[in-house]
């Protein structure tokens, strides 16, 4: 926390003091790209050195799966890593989770073109028609035989084999990839290992929830965590160092620093800065807003006190709170309350749980919902599967799934913690319903 301390007087040493109270810019929307990206510089490593892969023709090397809870700026990094590609010259394909294997191969075989005619019945791309190829390989695939994986994959992998063969080099972002089905999952992911192969200038970049490790395992696609590829690449909490750096450059910017910033000392603004984040980065832009909110409304514009945090913390508490209620709905929808509260205690006790205690918590959430559920205290709007305990089954995916936990070593990890900062705290303050 030092060090950020120090940076901040430095930057605020060589900036002009604020006049008129200039807009500070913060993403309050999830995905957008924030000012400042905190504590991602290895991420921003791995960014550059798939660009670099691409453009090196080395595409064995160029696989990158990003896996983290809501927050952690996944998207936002899979878009600075799209706008990267593209200030090289790189065809960027963006791909739509929802989608099937066929539409996967027409938005790789046409995506260009497919935007500038609006249809994709006349696409032409480097002399050849769209559909002319889908057609002629379903017909050749169908003289095969070929199961429909395999005629979904061929699909694919003539796609990316045209638009190599052409000279293009390419990038494939898919986002929200926990939410693929096995037939795409297996088709594109095929695809990539067949035509991804060193020599080829092809980019694959997908990011999804924690529990993104054993959705690809479970639908058979094991490549990803071969050495020498980023394809499990977990999204943590970040530093409060580097929370403090996201929070507060930008008024350092403008000469503007906490009140009570010692040399030695963060003073009681930035240690209240670094305690509200809980290294989660999404907090990092709630806050920065309504420290600035508060700020831009009083006379001095040289320092942040403490009244302007205290005014701040409500805007930010406020939001905050509809965040976790957002989270809770979600938790209640799938039955996974009474999971989640036990979790939380858990978590509350020294931070972390082992999957063993996770089990142990699941189950004794599961008993007292169904108790809940038999006496019309409860009732759940959605179901779940509520089988035996398993790495890829019963009710903890759940809880990766939405964000309640997080594991730093992905899906074999075997500690968990609290996935959104404390929202195991608010489930412990919110009563069971009764």
């Amino acid at each position: 926390m030092q060090g950020a301390v120090l940076d901040l007087r430095a930057l605020a040493r060589r900036s002009q003091p604020a006049r008129g109270r200039p807009p500070l810019e913060f993403a309050l929307r999830y995905g957008a790209i924030p000012p400042i990206l905190a504590g991602r510089a290895k991420e921003l490593a791995i960014l550059r050195s798939t660009v670099n892969g691409i453009q090196s023709h080395k595409g064995d090397q160029c696989l990158l799966g990003l896996h983290g809870i809501r927050g952690q700026g996944k998207t936002a990094l899979i878009k600075i890593l799209a706008d990267m590609a593209r200030q090289v010259g790189i065809h960027v394909i963006t791909l739509g989770a929802s989608r099937s294997s066929d539409e996967f191969a027409q938005a790789i075989m046409g995506a260009e073109s497919l935007v500038a005619t609006g249809s994709d019945s006349t696409a032409q791309e480097g002399g050849f028609s769209v559909n002319a190829v889908l057609k002629a390989e379903a017909r050749t695939t169908r003289t095969r035989q070929a199961s429909e994986t395999r005629t979904a994959r061929m699909s694919i992998d003539a796609a990316l084999e045209r638009r190599l063969a052409q000279g293009d080099k390419i990038l494939l972002v898919l986002d929200e990839a926990h939410t693929l089905r096995k037939e795409a999952a297996q088709a594109l992911f095929n695809a990539y290992q067949a035509c991804g192969i060193s020599g080829a200038a092809l980019g694959f970049a997908f990011a999804g929830t924690p529990d993104l490790a054993d959705h690809l395992s479970e639908m058979g696609v094991t490549f990803t965590e071969r050495p020498g590829r980023h394809g499990q690449t977990p999204l943590g909490p970040i530093s409060d160092a580097n929370a403090i750096m996201a929070v507060l450059t930008p008024f350092a910017e403008r000469g503007a620093l906490p009140e009570g910033m010692a040399p030695n000392s963060p003073g009681g603004v930035v240690e209240g800065v670094a305690n509200a984040c809980c290294g989660y980065p999404y907090y990092t832009q709630l806050l920065g807003d309504a420290l600035h909110q508060a700020w831009a409304s009083d006379r001095r514009p040289n320092a942040i006190s403490q009244e302007h945090l205290k005014q701040a913390m409500d805007i930010f508490a406020a939001a905050r709170l509809r965040h976790y209620q957002t989270r809770f709905l979600e938790l209640e929808k799938i039955g996974a309350v009474e999971c989640a509260r036990n979790v939380a205690a858990a978590l509350d006790q020294r931070g972390f749980i082992t999957r063993k205690e996770l089990k142990q918590c699941v189950s004794q959430g599961l008993r007292e919902r169904r108790s809940l559920e038999q006496s019309g205290e409860a009732i759940r709007e959605n179901e779940w599967l509520d089988g035996l305990w398993s790495a890829k089954g019963g009710m903890a995916p759940a809880l990766l799934h939405l964000g309640f936990l997080w594991s730093p070593e992905g899906g074999a990890g075997n500690r968990f913690q609290a996935g959104i900062p404390s929202l195991a705290s608010y489930m412990l303050e919110t009563a069971p319903p009764r």
